[in-house]
């Protein structure tokens, strides 16, 4: 049998490395069999001396890296013995339930999947608006499905879990178990490039959230780079991502603590970091100077601050400075789609002459009688506000 020189090399280091290590076998002995003393004797493994039992000190060492034997050093006032203990079965057990930090992403993707629902019912809902109402819709105001029409339905709350959890996605790096049919190890696997793009834009998510409670300052100028912000944040995070992945270390360092003695010992052989909070905070931070950038500059393009032409305190904030109001007041009523009245939270049903209504936001019923529209000729436009619902104060 040839063997490489290159493996030949690596074993001759591997004897070497394991001599330096003096693990030994030991046995008590006596020199003849009515003698009454007993004797201990210990010898390194691998010892120079002992080659016929070399093939099966290997075996033995062998064994030891698939976890059947034990290396233990005891340490005393005379000296010190390194051993290589017997045999023994490993023993497998279940892990138990309140072990496993799994559970805690059940629940995380409870609430992903809880906003993924109720997201698709408010779609459906404003598809089935606009339908009844035979098109009659601002299609601009569609495209606030993830700001007004998500702060309204699921609430701050839920939105901030689920862009906590892409948060601590890319925060993490990716470690697989992999079992080679004698030992378990872990490997490092890459992110795919669709899922980095797609939890990226996950982050915006807490995009919207910034951008509703910063409304109190931003107000008419939201409406200006609410889009340039959201896309800003969702490069930076994907090329940050992408380019910057976080990686995985680990530190060996055997320390055993004594709980109760002859009876327990805690040992922790090393510790394996697979997240960053460093790579959260960095995250958050680019979220909030993206937006408080994005304001500044809007605010010097911009210049004087524009004025809203809806007062109407059924409205919330979102609805109010990020909806196209233009085209919608006539005669001093503002008349407000009724697609856009159910992405902010207000149901609308009509019977007769008046308008029903159920605000969720206040919990409350409203019933609106149908003016009039005078001043047009056009019956597309009497018919268009025919179908919407005029926005008492």
């Amino acid at each position: 049998m040839v063997v490489d020189s290159a493996v030949e090399a690596t074993v001759v280091s591997a004897a070497e490395l394991l001599r330096s290590y003096n693990i030994e076998v030991m046995a008590y002995m006596k020199t003849d069999l009515n003698s009454q003393t007993l004797m201990l004797k210990h010898l390194n493994i691998l010892a120079p001396t002992e080659v016929n039992f070399a093939f099966f000190a290997w075996l033995y060492l062998y064994d030891w890296v698939l976890g059947n034997r034990e290396v233990i050093s005891f340490r005393g006032n005379s000296g010190a013995l390194t051993l290589l203990s017997d045999f023994a079965t490993r023993l497998a057990r279940q892990t138990q339930p309140w072990q496993v930090t799994g559970n805690i992403a059940q629940y995380l993707r409870g609430g992903v999947t809880y906003v993924t629902n109720v997201m698709i019912a408010v779609a459906t809902t404003t598809i089935l608006y606009i339908v009844v109402t035979r098109g009659h819709f601002e299609g601009l105001n569609m495209f606030e499905l993830s700001r007004v029409g998500a702060i309204t339905w699921v609430g701050r709350p839920l939105l901030l879990l689920r862009s906590m959890t892409a948060l601590c996605m890319l925060s993490t790096a990716t470690l697989e178990l992999q079992y080679s049919g004698y030992i378990s190890y872990l490997s490092t696997v890459p992110t795919p490039w669709y899922t980095t793009l797609l939890a990226a834009n996950e982050v915006t998510w807490l995009v919207s959230i910034v951008n509703d409670i910063s409304l109190v300052f931003t107000q008419e100028y939201c409406a200006y780079y609410v889009y340039p912000n959201s896309e800003l944040v969702w490069v930076l995070v994907a090329a940050l991502s992408a380019f910057r992945p976080v990686a995985a270390s680990t530190t060996v360092d055997l320390a055993c603590t004594t709980v109760e003695i002859d009876y327990q010992a805690v040992c922790t052989a090393g510790d394996i970091q697979i997240g960053h909070t460093s790579r959260m905070v960095i995250l958050v931070g680019i979220v909030l100077g993206c937006n408080i950038v994005c304001y500044l500059v809007t605010r010097r393009v911009v210049g004087s601050k524009p004025t809203s032409l809806v007062s109407s305190h059924l409205l919330s904030s979102g609805a109010k400075y990020l909806y196209a109001h233009a085209g919608c007041i006539h005669d001093g009523v503002y008349y407000l789609d009724r697609a856009s009245a159910a992405l902010d939270g207000i149901l609308t049903w009509s019977m007769g002459n008046r308008m029903y209504a159920m605000d969720i936001k206040l919990w409350r019923t409203l019933s609106v009688e149908m003016p009039v529209p005078m001043g047009t000729d056009n019956p597309s436009m009497q018919s268009a506000y025919r179908v919407c619902f005029p926005l008492p104060d």
